[in-house]
């Protein structure tokens, strides 16, 4: 079974603290601060793919802690329903604390799921610790760059709206992340102003571009309330809290995922290439790859799979930096890891046959479990069960930590035989004998086939959407089979 939980909670996460702020150079001083609290909480109601599946809180306020005055800001949302069949209720918590005085540094900040595992950042004289909690056992691991995250810049993007910035208007900005334990740079651009006739009843929309996590759009009121945040599938609606969490029928994630064909395809794995008809808005959404093309006549579009591509761009060294650095929260070289790596590769010397070994590693080493979510490696290497995101991410870890440059892939594969759909998934690339190789570990190797429908990198900031054809119906226009299939 194909499923993506993984990578739906982290994009949730992302969206759910999302607090992308301007680097306004103006001084930051007590009335920024007082005009930035929300004397309240902010209630949000969570939907995918435009069904409910469940709730958030946002406030910022200050409090009497017993170091003295504290700026808290605290984030909450509930995520339940389906996943393949499957229940799961969960539940994400964020808190970060500022001084109370200039320059209104971090203080510290923590991510808790709703299992006990959590990542806190605690401040240590003018540098910062980082603690990874999972079943009882809290490790010590160290922030990959200086810190430099402060009340500031959380309440920037609300302030600059509160100065009612021109459309068009665009400015650097950044977010603290604590799962991978840096601050991200962005960039915010306002799209537009909404025509109201008073200043205070403007409705400004913001684009905000983030490398890696592609684009997230929110729209903020006049006195700069946020009313609703919308990426990679994900909205947040602004709602009171009675109708923020208020239960509905459960939404299965898996279905919501899926991509329905015109017609079944029977026997999978005797296809040896096919072709299938997409309107060209939807392939906009899609990115050619080693064994995928986009071939479009006016406003109908073919996808060609299990053909080599031989303009399928080739890996840039101008980035391979971009494909060697810690993921999910965990540095490359930790012990864990670094000794599970060892394992992975084996005996192996050629670059080919290290991701063989790796692939064929992780399939063995992470229990198939449909709607498993981790919110780390750590927890992956511990848990050692997950689908195929947990997959995908522990892979891309070993690779990495191996010095093969490797990125994590976002598509469709065939679900059942015969299949009637295609399942959101993931996989991965890496990089050997200068080109780009597939590899899918939950099924045990390089990728041979022609059923990985690829939409694009987990990387790739040009894509809003983490699977941007589900609820979408293809036509399956021509299939070739493999002889006697």
């Amino acid at each position: 079974m194909r499923n993506n939980g993984t990578l739906l909670v982290a994009a949730l996460t992302t969206l759910a603290f999302f607090l992308a702020a301007p680097a306004d150079s103006r001084a930051f001083g007590q009335d920024d601060a007082q005009r930035c609290l929300t004397n309240g909480v902010d209630w949000f109601s969570a939907s995918f793919k435009d069904a409910k599946i469940g709730a958030m809180n946002s406030s910022l306020s200050l409090e009497q802690a017993s170091t003295g005055a504290v700026y808290f800001a605290r984030e909450y949302v509930r995520m339940h329903g389906l996943s393949a069949g499957n229940a799961f209720d969960q539940t994400i918590r964020s808190e970060q604390q500022f001084h109370a005085n200039p320059p209104y540094r971090l203080k510290n900040a923590r991510l808790r799921m709703g299992d006990g595992a959590a990542i806190r950042v605690e401040e240590s004289g003018q540098s910062y610790k980082a603690f990874i909690e999972y079943n009882g056992e809290i490790r010590e691991t160290a922030l990959p760059e200086p810190l430099q995250y402060t009340l500031a810049d959380y309440c920037a993007l609300k302030l600059w709206v509160m100065d009612h910035p021109a459309a068009g208007a665009s400015i650097k900005g950044k977010e603290f992340d604590i799962q991978q334990l840096r601050v991200i740079p962005s960039r915010l651009t306002l799209v537009s102003v909404s025509q109201a006739v008073f200043p205070e009843r403007r409705r400004y929309e913001v684009r905000t571009e983030i490398p890696g996590r592609g684009q997230v759009t929110t729209e903020l009121s006049a006195d700069g309330r946020v009313l609703s945040m919308t990426g990679q599938g994900f909205t947040f609606r602004r709602s009171d809290r009675k109708q923020a969490r208020a239960e509905t029928p459960p939404v299965d994630l898996f279905l919501a995922n899926s991509v329905t064909l015109d017609k079944p395809l029977d026997d999978p794995r005797g296809v040896i290439s096919w072709d299938l008809g997409c309107p060209q808005d939807l392939a906009r959404a899609l990115e050619d790859g080693p064994a995928q093309r986009i071939l479009c006549d006016g406003p109908n579009c073919r996808i060609r799979l299990g053909e080599p591509n031989p303009e399928a761009a080739r890996p840039s060294m101008d980035h391979e930096q971009d494909w060697l650095g810690s993921i999910a929260g965990c540095p490359l070289d930790d012990p864990q890891l670094v000794a599970l790596t060892q394992q992975a590769v084996g005996d192996a010397r050629s670059d080919m046959d290290k991701l063989r070994n790796i692939a064929a590693f992780v399939d063995d080493y992470i229990q198939d479990v449909p709607g498993e979510a981790a919110m780390d490696v750590k927890q992956i290497m511990d848990r050692r069960r997950g689908d195929c995101g947990e997959h995908a991410l522990l892979f891309t870890a070993i690779c990495r930590t191996a010095g093969l440059p490797t990125r994590i892939v976002l598509g469709y594969y065939p679900a059942g035989d015969p299949a009637e759909s295609l399942a959101g998934h993931a996989w991965a690339e890496a990089v050997a004998n200068g080109r780009w190789v597939e590899a899918d570990p939950i099924n045990g190797g390089l990728v041979r086939d022609a059923l990985h429908l690829r939409t694009g990198t987990l990387e790739s900031s040009a894509s809003k959407d983490l699977f941007p054809l589900s609820g979408a119906q293809l036509n399956v226009l021509e299939v070739h089979r493999k002889p006697g299939r």
